[in-house]
């Protein structure tokens, strides 16, 4: 039995972790589309990997993380949503809003795993990646 492709999301598309998952994605046949932060559109570099991550058969979705409309758009858009940016990123628990909003993920993957998995115990500003993640989780159930 074939298994069914996604629509993924990939926030953070363009960092080192970021464009290996775009390009494992499209390798497998996903539907993948990678947020385009409008406020990094005048990186040179990175509007190369993105043409490049294009070429390949991504979709770019322009955005902004400090809007929330823009987020909400873009994961309506998916049935899967993978955070590449660091784990200690502030627009993670935005991310999360959105998907919350948007309703419609089946997948929110945040640090390279799914949220609510057990993690080592590493610190953050004081706070464990598990304790984090818990408190995504939490968010998203409310």
């Amino acid at each position: 039995m074939a298994s069914e492709k996604s629509k993924v999301l990939v926030i953070g598309g363009t960092g080192f972790l970021g464009k290996k998952l775009v390009k494992a994605s499209l390798r497998e046949g996903h539907a993948t589309y990678v947020f385009q932060r409008r406020e990094n559109r005048f990186d040179v570099n990175r509007a190369r990997l993105l043409l490049r991550l294009k070429e390949r058969g991504a979709i770019l979705i322009e955005g902004s993380l400090s809007e929330h409309e823009s987020l909400v758009c873009a994961v309506k858009r998916v049935d899967a949503v993978i955070f590449a940016l660091s784990p200690s990123h502030p627009s993670k628990y935005k991310i999360v809003h959105a998907i919350k909003e948007a309703g419609n993920i089946k997948t929110n993957v945040v640090d390279g795993k799914p949220i609510g998995q057990p993690s080592q115990e590493e610190k953050i500003d004081g706070a464990s990646l598990q304790q984090l993640e818990v408190e995504g989780q939490q968010m998203l159930e409310e």
